[in-house]
């Protein structure tokens, strides 16, 4: 594995893990925001469907609570995913 791999395999585990830490603190609008920031990661190392099924879920869960800001920015990134992914109809 080159060090390029090692460092997209890093960004995914830190990610994950943040993820796991505002679950167990039950802060539904961290959660929202960092399953974005997850989705946002995996777009930068070429993962549209990841960063599809990331957003989505920010999407989701930013409407459940309310959390219009968070909410915009979700669809933002579902929305570069999905061009990336070739589902721009």
């Amino acid at each position: 594995m080159d060090a390029y791999e090692n460092h997209k395999k890093w960004i995914e585990e830190l990610n994950k893990k943040a993820l796991e830490i505002v679950r167990e603190l039950k802060d539904r609008w961290k959660e929202a925001a960092m399953l974005n920031n997850i989705g946002s990661a995996y777009l930068k190392i070429n993962k549209a469907d990841l960063a599809f099924d990331y957003a989505q879920q920010s999407v989701a869960l930013s409407g459940e609570i309310g959390a219009k800001e968070i909410l915009q920015i979700a669809l933002e990134t579902q929305s570069e995913a999905a061009y990336d992914m070739g589902n721009f109809k």
